[in-house]
């Protein structure tokens, strides 16, 4: 289940998926995806549920061993449409330049969805310093008035 809201019980309302544990292997491991498109750019809370009523007599349970959100491959990267956005080089050591025709915000992302650096109305061509970031992967959101844009880059040290 997914709450956009908070981790009260409550608030899980969307349903991602719903097994039967008869159609599970019964003594090992299986792995399950499940796309999270729909809830781009909103903060998520997932919960897992085993619905039972009684453990011992219906023998059900279900362990969870590694729960992973590929953010680099959920997080779509959007392109400018008008070419009023470019975002480069990429990878990079840290220095990025972004390149605008209007007045921008930029925030930067890590894999985890979290903001690690926001810039406020940068334009032209701007350098942003991302050298105090750790070498991994992040997402550049790039907000003018007319658009959005996302850049997945990569920072190498």
């Amino acid at each position: 289940m997914v709450s956009t809201t908070d981790n009260q019980t409550t608030s899980f309302t969307a349903s991602l998926t719903n097994l039967d544990t008869l159609d599970l292997l019964q003594d090992g491991w299986q792995s399950f995806e499940l796309n999270l498109d729909a809830f781009t750019g909103q903060d998520i809370y997932i919960a897992f549920n085993e619905h039972v009523a009684d453990n011992t007599a219906e023998g059900a349970f279900i362990g969870l061993d590694l729960v992973k959100i590929d953010f680099s491959t959920s997080a779509k990267e959007v392109v400018s449409k008008s070419d009023d956005i470019s975002i480069y080089p990429n990878p990079t050591t840290g220095i990025i330049n972004i390149r605008t025709t209007a007045k921008s915000n930029v925030y930067v992302y890590n894999i985890l969805g979290d903001v690690v650096a926001t810039f406020d109305n940068l334009s032209n061509i701007s350098k942003i310093d991302l050298s105090n970031l750790s070498e991994g992967n992040y997402v550049i959101k790039v907000v003018t008035e007319k658009e959005s844009v996302n850049k997945h880059i990569t920072i190498v040290k």
